[in-house]
C-alpha cells in the first residue's frame, strides 16, 4: 500500500527572522554551531526589534543550510530549542521563510504549484495573524500595509491555467511581478537556488510551527510531482464556502485522508493537516466552526 507522506529526499531551507535574539550574534552563532552544520546568524536591516527600531544588532535572520528528511528535522528542532532557551522574541516585522528544492520539476509542475496556491491562497492566510495580509502599526507606528513583504499571487486564475509551455510559464510569471520577490509565493528564489519560497508566514521560533509549515508547502510542491491538468479557477460544480474549500485543498495536496487506499496520508500529514486546521481556528473560528479534526490511521505503522 502507498501512502502519501514527508518526501525524504526533497531539499528545503529555512529562515527565520528574530526581532531580539537575547544574546550577541557570535555566541550565538557559537551555540548554533555546536548543535548543527552550516547555519548562519547574520543581520537583517528589514527587521524592527521589540521598541520598533531598526538596526538593533540582536535582530537577526538566521538561515539554515539545504536540509532533508530526519537529519534536517532534528538540525531545525535543536536551533529552536536554543532560541527558546536564550528567549528569543518575535514581533510583527520577522517572517518564516521555507524554500524548496524544485530541481526536479518540469513547467508543469511549476504550473500545478502555481494553481494550487492561487486557488487555496485564503486557506494559507486564514491560517495566520491578519498582519501577513492586512498590514500593522508597531508600537504606535506605520509600519508595512498590505502584507508587503507576502503579498498574495498576482496571476489570474484564468492566466495560470491558459499557460501551455514553460516559456509561457516564466512570461507570465516575470511579467506578473516585475523582478518582485515580496509575495507570499516567490520565484525570484529558482533562478538563485533552484527553489520556490513561501514567505506568508508569520516570524515564529516554536518548532512546531516551523516543523508543520514546513510539511504544508513541501506537499503543496508534491502536488506539483503527482497532479496534471489541475485547475486555478473554480467550477461550476465547485462550491466555494470556506470549509469545503480547506477540504478538497488538503485532500488536493493528499494530508487529510485516513482511508485505507492507495492515497492514504501518513501520519505526519494528518498531523500536519490537523495543526492547520488549528490554526484557521484560533485566527478565524466561525470559518470552520463545524470542520472535525481527522483521526490518525493507527494501522499506518503496521502495513507501511
Amino acid at each position: 500500500m502507498k501512502y502519501l507522506d514527508f518526501n525524504t529526499t526533497r531539499s528545503f531551507g529555512i529562515e527565520l527572522e528574530i526581532a531580539d535574539l537575547k544574546i550577541d550574534r557570535r555566541p550565538a552563532q557559537v551555540a548554533i554551531n555546536r548543535v548543527t552544520s552550516g547555519w548562519v546568524v547574520k543581520g537583517d536591516p528589514s527587521i524592527r526589534d521589540m521598541q520598533g527600531n531598526h538596526g538593533n544588532h540582536r535582530s537577526v535572520e538566521i538561515v539554515s543550510p539545504p536540509l532533508s528528511g530526519t537529519d534536517g528535522r532534528d538540525q531545525l528542532k535543536a536551533v529552536c530549542d536554543l532560541l527558546e532557551q536564550w528567549g528569543s522574541k518575535v514581533n510583527k516585522t520577522c517572517g518564516l521563510h521555507v524554500h524548496h528544492d524544485i530541481a526536479d520539476m518540469n513547467w508543469q509542475g511549476m504550473k500545478t504549484i502555481l494553481a494550487v496556491t492561487k486557488k487555496y491562497e485564503d486557506i494559507l492566510y486564514s491560517a495566520l495573524p491578519a498582519s501577513r495580509s492586512n498590514g500593522y502599526t508597531l508600537n504606535g507606528r506605520p509600519a508595512y500595509a498590505n502584507g508587503r513583504w507576502c503579498k498574495m499571487t498576482p496571476e489570474q486564475a484564468d492566466q495560470i491555467d491558459a499557460v501551455g509551455s514553460k516559456a509561457e510559464f516564466w512570461s507570465l510569471v516575470r511579467s506578473s511581478r516585475m523582478g518582485d520577490r515580496y509575495f507570499g509565493l516567490n520565484w525570484n528564489a529558482y533562478d538563485r537556488h533552484g527553489t520556490v519560497e513561501f514567505r506568508y508566514h508569520s516570524g515564529t521560533v516554536e518548532f512546531e510551527k516551523i516543523w508543520n509549515w514546513t510539511v504544508l508547502t513541501q506537499a503543496i510542491v508534491e502536488a506539483g510531482k503527482r497532479l496534471r491538468f489541475f485547475k486555478a479557477e473554480y467550477t461550476d460544480t465547485e462550491n466555494e464556502r470556506f470549509a469545503f474549500k480547506l477540504q478538497w485543498f488538503a485532500d488536493t495536496i493528499g494530508i487529510r485522508s485516513s482511508r485505507p487506499t492507495r492515497k492514504t496520508s501518513s501520519p505526519q500529514y494528518i498531523e500536519t493537516y490537523n495543526w492547520l486546521l488549528s490554526r484557521i481556528k484560533t485566527f478565524n473560528p466561525d470559518k470552520v466552526a463545524r470542520v472535525k479534526p481527522v483521526e490518525i490511521n493507527t494501522q499506518y505503522a503496521q502495513v507501511a
